[in-house]
């Protein structure tokens, strides 16, 4: 298992990285990274760590602020002197939170509550790839025509014809309707490329995959990109990613 540790004191990052290596001295430490800044440097030019340890309080701010400045795909244990972020915390992609100084027990909880999601996540990614290897074999270009998703407590199926995208917001994927109805799914957008038919849809950045009807308006914006008016339901603003900017008025102007 691969393990990044942001933590700006020297002495708690030492104390962790050797419980961690007791639970389990097969971990590799990736990295030991001390401010926001040195984090975002890191996830952009990095692959992602199995399992990330994040202290709240860094050198130059919250580490709530990685969240806003760079994709962090990875599960999140927060760690921390106070409670007073656990909320917080629970909005992005926490398993555990974490209260300083860290005990034995409460580790061993947190790699154990790690274990359990990823198990769970592994059977639905051999679902996923089970359902790819089956078009592969089948010779066609069938696309996914419908999505099982999350509405509150309920799970309802939801018809692809029917999604004007999927957008990432505190870390997690939705599903978007024509209607502005806004669905959790377990998909990355990553896959949502690969089950949705290119004809339809279009990956502007790393937060949005938008459908070609949902486009309501495009305008220049800076530094050689696109804004785009989206139908209702998208919280983030859409921007069309520079170097897509081309590749995306020729997938328009079919």
């Amino acid at each position: 298992m691969t393990i990044l540790i942001i933590e700006d004191e020297l002495a708690s990052a030492s104390r962790l990285k050797r419980l961690i290596l007791d639970y389990d001295p097969d971990c590799r430490i990736l990295a030991v990274l001390q401010t926001v800044e040195d984090a975002v440097k890191w996830f952009a030019g990095s692959p992602p760590p199995d399992l990330i340890f994040m202290d709240i309080q860094l050198a130059d701010g919250l580490s709530f602020e990685i969240f806003d400045q760079t994709e962090v795909v990875a599960p999140v244990v927060f760690t921390t002197a106070f409670d007073e972020f656990a909320l917080e915390a629970f909005k992005v992609s926490s398993i555990d939170y974490l209260l300083k100084p860290i005990e034995r027990l409460a580790l061993e909880r947190a790699f154990l509550k790690y274990s359990r999601l990823e198990a769970g996540f592994l059977a639905r990614q051999n679902e996923k790839i089970r359902a790819v290897k089956l078009k592969s074999e089948s010779g066609t270009s069938r696309y996914k025509t419908r999505f099982l998703v999350r509405s509150g407590k309920s799970s309802v199926s939801l018809p692809a014809d029917q999604i004007a995208g999927a957008e990432i917001h505190l870390q997690v994927v939705f599903l978007i309707s024509f209607d502005g109805k806004r669905y959790l799914t377990d998909y990355t957008l990553d896959e949502l490329e690969q089950v949705l038919s290119p004809d339809d849809f279009f990956r502007i950045n790393r937060q949005h995959l938008v459908h070609i009807t949902a486009i309501r308006k495009l305008e220049p914006y800076f530094n050689s990109r696109l804004s785009l008016t989206l139908t209702t339901g998208f919280q983030t603003q859409a921007i069309v990613a520079r170097e897509k900017a081309a590749a995306f008025r020729k997938w328009l102007d079919r």
